[in-house]
């Protein structure tokens, strides 16, 4: 069945066409479910949905795509109405409508007082539209009631360092990595915080470990020549 996503890995259209048959298969009548090897319609909807998360991943500017994932999250019911609703405002922010963002972002809300997701996502509209006392309120509200959301903190210690609070960005960008370790561009920031606080050792270690996981994170390795100019290693800076 996936012979055309295996031939065309890297195909979003490949992956997203994979998905639809999936999908259409699981809507169909029981005798259509019943001859692909004892499948069952929720496993051709869990197929379905991979597949168009892959075709989403390798298309993130595709509305459409964005759309069928959302419309089939809300099908499934693995991630109920809310975050269907947050998938959805993300399809219309990447195609820069935000109004439409907004307002499935609030429907969100309304379904789910409790979707972190979705204040984060109405913060980042308000921080694009330089309303930062907006954008801190969601951006707060999202990590209340979502203290794991590592997006989250991430989004606050951007904006504070936008304000001119590095003590505040500090803390918060410590927590983002805390939470996810993996994040680079997050290590990334927390790494010039800790610079611009006087704190370059733990800077330096940070930097390194960046460039050893990350060869192409050509920031990184310029803030080390940087720092070893400053310190006389012109040899460090070279290397």
């Amino acid at each position: 069945m996936n012979t055309v996503a295996r031939l065309e890995p890297d195909s979003a259209r490949a992956h997203y066409e994979l998905g639809q048959l999936a999908w259409s298969i699981s809507s169909g009548p029981a005798n259509r479910t019943a001859i692909a090897s004892g499948l069952s319609a929720g496993d051709f909807r869990a197929i379905a949905l991979g597949e168009v998360e892959k075709a989403v991943s390798l298309a993130t500017h595709d509305f459409n795509m964005r759309v069928e994932l959302a419309e089939m999250e809300l099908g499934v019911g693995q991630n109920k109405k809310a975050q269907a609703d947050v998938a959805l405002a993300r399809a219309y922010s990447a195609t820069g409508d935000e109004v439409r963002a907004e307002t499935a972002y609030q429907k969100a809300i309304e379904e789910n007082p409790s979707s972190g997701a979705a204040y984060l996502g109405l913060g980042q509209i308000f921080q694009l539209q330089q309303n930062p006392v907006q954008a801190l309120k969601y951006f707060n509200r999202a990590v209340q009631v979502s203290p794991e959301l590592a997006p989250a903190y991430a989004a606050l210690g951007k904006l504070y360092v936008q304000n001119h609070q590095p003590v505040e960005a500090l803390a918060m960008m410590q927590k983002a990595v805390a939470l996810s370790p993996d994040d680079w561009q997050n290590q990334y920031e927390l790494a010039r915080l800790l610079l611009e606080a006087g704190q370059s050792a733990r800077a330096k270690e940070l930097f390194t470990k960046i460039v050893a996981a990350q060869p192409d994170f050509l920031a990184a390795g310029e803030q080390l020549a940087l720092m070893s100019l400053r310190q006389g290693d012109v040899q460090g800076a070279v290397t």
